[in-house]
Parts: C-alpha cells; sequence; structure tokens
C-alpha cells in the first residue's frame, strides 16, 4: 500500500473533521484557547521565576557581606580598640585620685565579664595609679617604658647610642607581664594599637596609649591588658552583630545561640545541620532566606530575611 501523501492527509482529516461536531469544536478549543493559554501562563511562571530569583539573589549577597563585616567586626583587635580608645579619652587629662576617675574606670568594667580587664593608668612622669595589685615588677615595668620612650628620643639624635634593655629586668617583668619586649617595642613604634600577646592563659591582648604632653599628677596614659579566656565569642557577638540588627541577624556558638527574629521558631539544631549537610551558605526554608557564615572562632552567624513576594503590580 503506497503511503498517502501529505495533501492526501490534510484531506482526510479535513473531511473527518468537518462530519463530527465533537472533533471540529475540539479543534476550535485547541487552537483558540489552550495553546495560547499555556504560552500565556509559562510566559507568567518565567517572569515569577526570574523575578524571585534576581531579588533573591540581591539579598542573599547584601546578607553575605554584611556577615562577612559582622565576622570582621567581631575580631579582638577590631573589637577592642575603639572601646579602650574611647575609654582613654575620658580619662586623658584628669587627676589621679578624684571620684570622677574611679566612677569611669567602675562604670566601664561593669560591662564586662568578671576579672577579664586589668587597667593601669599612668602619669606623664610614668608613675602608676594606686592599685592593690602593684607589684614591684609593675613598677619596674613602667620605668622601663619610660626609659624606652627617652631612649627613642636620644636615638633620634644619634643612633649610634642605643641603649639595651638589661636582661635581668626583662626577666623579672616576664614573672608578671607575658611578651614585655613585644610591648615595649609597640611603645616605641606604634602607640595607640592592641597587642596580640600570644598567651591566652593568662593575658591575651594589651593595648596602650599615651600622651607625652601631660605632665605629672593628671593621667597621661593608660595601659590594658585582657584576659580572652574570660570573654566567650557569644559576648562579642551579642555586641557586634544582634545589637545592630536583631530582626535579621544572630549566631550560634557552643556555649550561646541567639537566632534572629525572622528565623521563625527554626532551632539552632536545624541550621546548624542543614549548614554541615549542604555545600551552600545561602538556602531557602519555610519562606525565608537564610544565609550563613562561619568565623575562624567556628562560630556560625546567621541572617534570615523574607523571601521576595509575588510581584502583584506587575502581575496585575
Amino acid at each position: 500500500m503506497s503511503k498517502l501523501s501529505p495533501i492526501s492527509a490534510f484531506k482526510a482529516i479535513k473531511k473527518l473533521v468537518s462530519e463530527n461536531k465533537f472533533l471540529r469544536w475540539g479543534f476550535v478549543f485547541l487552537f483558540a484557547w489552550l495553546i495560547p493559554s499555556i504560552v500565556f501562563w509559562s510566559g507568567i511562571y518565567m517572569f515569577i521565576n526570574e523575578y524571585q530569583s534576581r531579588e533573591n539573589g540581591l539579598i542573599q549577597d547584601q546578607a553575605a557581606n554584611d556577615l562577612i563585616s559582622y565576622s570582621y567586626d567581631a575580631t579582638p583587635t577590631r573589637y577592642w580598640h575603639p572601646k579602650f580608645d574611647n575609654l582613654y579619652k575620658q580619662f586623658k587629662g584628669l587627676r589621679f585620685g578624684t571620684e570622677a576617675l574611679e566612677t569611669i574606670v567602675a562604670d566601664f568594667k561593669k560591662n564586662w565579664p568578671k576579672d577579664s580587664l586589668d587597667i593601669y593608668l599612668f602619669d606623664g612622669s610614668f608613675e602608676i595609679s594606686e592599685n592593690n595589685k602593684n607589684t614591684p615588677e609593675h613598677k619596674l615595668f613602667f620605668e622601663l617604658i619610660n626609659k624606652t620612650r627617652n631612649d627613642l628620643a636620644e636615638n633620634q639624635k644619634d643612633s649610634t647610642q642605643k641603649q639595651q634593655l638589661q636582661d635581668e629586668e626583662i626577666k623579672k617583668i616576664g614573672k608578671v607581664f607575658p611578651a614585655p619586649e613585644l610591648i615595649l617595642n609597640r611603645v616605641q613604634n606604634k602607640p595607640n594599637t592592641v597587642i596580640e600577646l600570644g598567651n591566652p592563659d593568662k593575658y591575651s591582648f594589651c593595648y596602650f596609649n599615651y600622651d607625652k604632653t601631660i605632665k605629672s599628677k593628671f593621667v597621661a596614659g593608660i595601659l590594658i591588658f585582657v584576659h580572652s579566656e574570660k570573654i566567650t565569642q557569644s559576648f562579642i557577638l551579642k555586641d557586634t552583630l544582634t545589637k545592630k540588627n536583631p530582626q535579621n541577624y544572630g549566631f550560634i556558638t557552643d556555649s550561646l545561640s541567639v537566632l534572629p527574629k525572622e528565623a521563625d521558631n527554626i532551632t539552632a539544631e536545624v541550621l546548624s545541620d542543614y549548614f554541615q549537610q549542604y555545600p551552600t551558605n545561602s538556602f531557602r526554608l519555610k519562606n525565608k532566606i537564610f544565609t550563613l557564615h562561619k568565623t575562624d572562632s567556628g562560630a556560625i552567624l546567621i541572617s534570615a530575611f523574607n523571601a521576595a513576594p509575588l510581584p502583584y503590580p506587575s502581575l496585575s
């Protein structure tokens, strides 16, 4: 049997449709409504999908950038410096023994964990303020700071007459203060800085600042030692991340978890497990967009935002 030509097949279909009312209306329905509807709704779906993907992508990018910034703000040197620098500005120029001086110290320490800070004030002659913890090593240390700065002034005149610090003095100071040579070097070259001492068991960080224009009997300088083992990562994150935007940002640590309010009762365990199982830092869960970032200290920073809504004005 020879195959039907396309023209013959078309004529046969045309005759069949013209003789059958149901087929005729079926073709009208197919070409006049069904196919245009499929094309129309497919276009709507693609438009909505592209719109939401673009908007959600912007939310994820902004959240990721914010978390990196918060992570940087929570690093010790970045966190300590502005607080200690502001404290020094309150102290500077006040007379020793005044009630205002004691009030400032008390108000500052009450916002920190107990015994996490050792604060030493000294005048223009590097005489240390009265403190029950003062020892001969403390006095020697501040004498060497003064001597070191005087040496620096002399070295600027004659670089060949650099006076070396005595090993015995350094050993005595080392019984009380860690890395005294590092601190003395920073006093010479870079005051107003936070120094990492590398001693996590006692003194972890140190802040030093000094104004040489201030004379004796008035506060000219400050030295603060930080016991960072007493200050948890959650303490810093609560002060840097959740204080600024608790609605959208939070964190998970071993000691404490504070989730964003937008998390809508999603637990820290669920977020942590999701973060470990999937190779992505951003995901969508219960119509929320979560972005996570792990810090060097092991804390997980979290952001939670509502997913982009449907573009109702455009659809209408």
